[in-house]
This record gives structure tokens, sequence and C-alpha cells, in this order.
């Protein structure tokens, strides 16, 4: 009528940062290196609970937590790991860290300084796949032939794995053994979904995602057009991360991304790699979610981290972040 009027309150909120920019922070600048001695052995990262631990031997690792105010290194004492175990097979499962040996046995610690053998699991055993909720996959070798077996107690395979029982899925050609980088998400029913990519073949020239929806089985994400495929490259590490499929690893001189695993591109903008990284040769890259999502922003992880060493490789530890994951949902 030209006469009424009702006041109205407007409220903008700006975020100070591009929220699908990929930060990275050189730790060194937060505080102390886990070691200035360069390995020239293999070396491995990995975390258990709230706690970040890179193994450099058989006997000596070391730990800091992975809270973002409270980083911060020491060293751990290892006993009891064979000096032919596999560092890079280290995984975590139920709160507990597994490594494979060169002779096939299993050991395992709670605490990442003492270890035992998992005798119960076996002297055959090639690998072990995490990334399940409520199980490891692993691959066990019976008359020179490997098949899968899940294990849900950490200590005794599902199927009996004996030459009796057969009747286990082989593995089939081109499933990668060594170097194995798994992530998990949901079907579009929820069923959980765990893709995995490892070491290619010496003459591969991309790098094939497989996935399993109960570790009994595996099956490829082959690409049959080949400009859209994920470059081979040595090391990958693969994650499901901000709702879409990052894979990067080799020469880390660039990041894959893909919507189902299948169809890959490279990322040209904001999700991106340091400078720094390029060309550095050994390293180890670990995705930390944040379990709790109604934690406060400043308490929240889903941290990419990347620690180099090992090879001779100079030691260094980065940290990672999509900006908005780190931001207050209202």
């Amino acid at each position: 009528d030209g006469v009424t009027v009702r006041e109205y309150k407007l409220k903008v909120n700006v975020h100070l940062q591009d929220p699908d920019s990929l930060v990275w922070t050189d730790m060194q600048k937060r505080g102390n290196i886990f070691s200035n001695t360069i390995n020239l052995g293999q070396q491995k990262a990995v975390v258990l609970g709230d706690e970040l631990f890179v193994y450099t031997s058989n006997s000596t690792a070391y730990k800091t937590s992975t809270a973002p105010d409270k980083y911060n290194w020491s060293k751990v004492n290892v006993s009891n790991l064979p000096s032919d175990v596999k560092l890079t097979s280290a995984v975590e499962y139920n709160n507990a860290l597994y490594m494979v040996t060169e002779s096939k046995r299993v050991f395992s610690s709670t605490n990442g300084g003492a270890w035992t053998e998992v005798t119960t699991l076996g002297d055959n055993v090639i690998v072990l796949i995490n990334g399940f909720s409520d199980r490891l996959s692993g691959i066990g070798e019976i008359n020179g032939k490997q098949y899968f077996n899940i294990c849900k107690d950490g200590k005794n395979w599902e199927a009996e794995n004996t030459a009796d029982n057969l009747t286990l899925e082989e593995v089939p050609a081109g499933f990668p053994t060594e170097n194995i980088s798994t992530t998990q998400t949901n079907t579009g029913n929820g069923v959980e979904k765990v893709v995995l990519a490892g070491m290619p073949l010496a003459n591969e020239q991309e790098t094939i995602p497989w996935f399993s929806l109960d570790g009994k089985g595996w099956a490829s994400l082959a690409n049959t057009v080949y400009d859209t495929s994920c470059p081979g490259m040595v090391n990958p590490a693969i994650m499901y991360y901000g709702d879409m499929f990052y894979c990067f690893g080799g020469e880390l001189d660039a990041i894959y991304n893909s919507i189902t695993g299948i169809a890959w591109s490279k990322t040209e903008t904001k999700f991106l790699l340091p400078q720094e990284f390029k060309g550095k040769g050994a390293y180890s890259i670990i995705v930390e979610p944040t379990k709790d999502k109604t934690v406060a922003p400043a308490d929240k992880r889903d941290f990419i981290w990347v620690i180099f060493g090992g090879n001779g490789t100079k030691n260094e530890v980065w940290r990672g972040r999509l900006n908005r994951l780190g931001f207050e949902i209202q």
C-alpha cells in the first residue's frame, strides 16, 4: 500500500579460503622432522589410531600424534620383527598393524612397537589388503597358485587355506601384490566397496584400479578408452576424497581424478601437488579421514599425509587437505 514497511536483516558468510583448493603444509615448519638420517633402504608410513608411524627398519620406527595441535615426533624401539619383513606391506586393521615377510609369514602389533607372529594365518601369505571395516582381504599361495581369502578376527582365515579346499577364488592375471593402496566408498545402495591400486606390471602403460564388495574376489576397473585411462606409475596412491576418486604417484608431478574409477583426467587447477614434490622418488601416502563427523572444525582431520624418505631420499613430511573438508557445516 506504499505505507506498510517490514525490515529484514541479511547475514552473508564469506569464506576466506577457496573451498575447492587443496592446500599443503610443509610440516618441517611446524616442528621437528622424524629423523635427520637418510635411509638407504625402504621405509613405510602407516596410521594406527591417532598416531602416524614411520618404519625405517625392522628395529626402528618414529611416531607422532596426528592431532592438528600435537605434531611432535618420538623414536620407537621395534621388537620381534624379522629381518626379512616387507615394510611396504604394513596395513592397519581393527586397531592393529600387520606386516608380511619375504618368507610369507604375518606379524602384528597393537602398539606399533612390540610385534608377534600370527601363526594361525600360516606361512603362505603373499599380501594383506585393508580397507574394509570388518575384514582383512589377503592372498595366500597354494601349490604355486595364488588365492583370495578373508580374515575377520585378525587371526584366522574364513575359508580353510589348504590344498584340499580350492573353493577360493584364484587371483587373476595383472592383479597387483606390491605397493598396494586402498580406499573405501559405498555403492548406490550403501554396500561397502573397496577400490585399490598397486604397482603395475613393468610393461603396463596404465594404472588399473580393482574393486571388491567382500574381499573374497576382486574385479578390474580397466578402461578400454586409452586416452582416459590413469597413466602407469610406480607406487600409486588411490583415494576417494571429497566425493571423487584421485590417484597420484610416480614422479609426483600430477594428480588424476575420476567419478567412477574408470575414466580418468588430469586435474588442471586447485587440486594440485606442490612443485616441491616433483621427482623426489621414495614416499608413503596416507589419507586420515575424520571419523567423528560431529567434531569442531579445529579438530577435523581428512588430512593427506605425504612422507618422503627411504631409498636415499631425504626425509620430509607434508600434510594436505581440501579446504572445504575443514569448514564448519551449518
